[in-house]
């Protein structure tokens, strides 16, 4: 059997002639091809979709989960909370009628305000939610930044401090007594 060849041109490329015979056959596979790419396409876009929405699915659970375990962990620790401030304006009750008793009604009255202080924040513990206690610290850290920043940074100081106390070998009392005779 002989094998048949297209006629090529003297440079080695196919003839105009036998390209267009190929345009009838080639013309079906391109549209297919066309339209696998845009089926594909479609199908990316799909599932780009899809995963888009199970993250943010995924993400509200956390941050529900989180908010739960939060809310838990205030409920836990709410009562203990409650009962220390209350023992503390007891306490800042006594000093400002200790206060009184000597006359020193300046600072009774300091006292006692420092008490309803104390029943006010125990009042809160008591009724405030985790989003509550959120919304009220943004809200604060929003009106007082500079008092918040400058409290951030002496605690910073104050950790620094300790730490490298901490670190420090034999950081006992005497070995500071022996540092300060040289």
């Amino acid at each position: 059997m002989v094998a048949m060849r297209e006629p090529t041109s003297s440079s080695g490329r196919k003839s105009h002639a036998s390209r267009k015979s190929n345009e009838p056959v080639l013309a079906p596979l391109k549209r297919q091809a066309s339209r696998a790419f845009e089926q594909l396409g479609e199908s990316v876009r799909a599932g780009a979709a899809e995963v888009k929405e199970q993250m943010t699915t995924i993400t509200r659970a956390a941050a529900d989960t989180v908010k739960e375990e939060a809310q838990r962990l205030l409920d836990e620790r709410r009562q203990e909370a409650v009962q220390k401030v209350e023992r503390l304006a007891k306490v800042a009750r006594q000093v400002g009628h200790a206060f009184h008793a000597v006359r020193m009604d300046a600072v009774a009255d300091y006292t006692d305000s420092a008490a309803d202080q104390l029943t006010r924040a125990r009042d809160y513990v008591k009724e405030s939610s985790v989003t509550q206690v959120m919304e009220d610290a943004d809200r604060l850290a929003r009106e007082h930044r500079t008092l918040i920043a400058g409290t951030l940074f002496v605690a910073g100081l104050v950790l620094a401090r300790f730490l490298k106390t901490s670190a420090e070998p034999g950081g006992t009392n005497r070995d500071r007594n022996h540092r300060d005779d040289r």
